[in-house]
């Protein structure tokens, strides 16, 4: 069984929320954001590696969460990059070769450690896994600012996070040079000439990116936590 890695992209300044706290270290029902991807990696794997990818100028938040809730000194943080491409490439550079690795967004809080789970076992058998849904609303192309067409939603899908590749293609992928079309690293990994292997994520594994983001996830992690009987 190889040897498992995390990077947590936890590098966001926030200005979409309007907010002085970076949302990765705002509280969701109490707890920082950040926290529930680590807790979750943690839940999946015990023996996993973190890498927490954060801003200079962040450490004070982050220093502060990690004697709060007693973080293991296994986890470490590295300085992020100008767009997601360098940040995670700063990540990569704390993860050996032969492992595997998976990258996920701090703002994707309500990730489980089931599906953290599937990915990982998957990649190990295909060299990588890419967490998706498919669209459940109608779905339109913006051809220009007037013009769009429809597109059948079966055709369209919606990536998440984890994506987990194994690391040593991964960091070759990475040496290549910024592309506005890197929107995430399945991008990246299909760029150097790799397949891309997809599995079926969650439509609870929501992206927080604007103020009424909290409201919603907060009240998926309240049934979330009905259902297993926390209530």
């Amino acid at each position: 069984m190889m040897e498992k890695y995390a990077i947590i992209v936890a590098g966001g300044s926030g200005s979409r929320m309007k907010s002085v706290t970076p949302k990765q270290f705002a509280l969701l029902a109490g707890k920082p954001v950040l926290l529930y991807s680590i807790e979750a990696f943690l839940k999946a794997f015990e023996d996993i590696r973190i890498v927490i990818v954060i801003q200079q100028g962040m450490e004070a938040f982050w220093f502060t969460m990690k004697k709060e809730y007693q973080l293991s000194e296994r986890i470490l943080i590295v300085h992020g990059g100008t767009e997601r491409f360098h940040s995670v490439k700063n990540g990569l550079e704390k993860v050996p070769d032969d492992v595997l690795v998976g990258i996920h967004d701090a703002a994707r809080p309500l990730i489980d450690a089931e599906l953290i789970g599937k990915t990982f076992q998957i990649a190990e058998k295909k060299k990588n896994c890419i967490p998706a849904i498919f669209a459940h609303d109608s779905v339109r192309i913006l051809d220009d600012v007037e013009i769009s067409r429809p597109v059948p939603r079966e055709r369209v899908q919606l990536i998440q996070t984890p994506q987990v590749f194994y690391s040593t293609p991964l960091k070759k992928a990475y040496r290549t040079s910024f592309h506005e079309q890197f929107t995430d690293d399945a991008s990246i990994w299909e760029f150097a000439g790799n397949k891309v292997e997809f599995c079926e994520g969650s439509p609870f594994n929501l992206k927080i990116t604007i103020p009424s983001d909290f409201a919603l996830a907060e009240a998926l992690l309240m049934a979330r936590q009905k259902e297993a009987g926390s209530f």
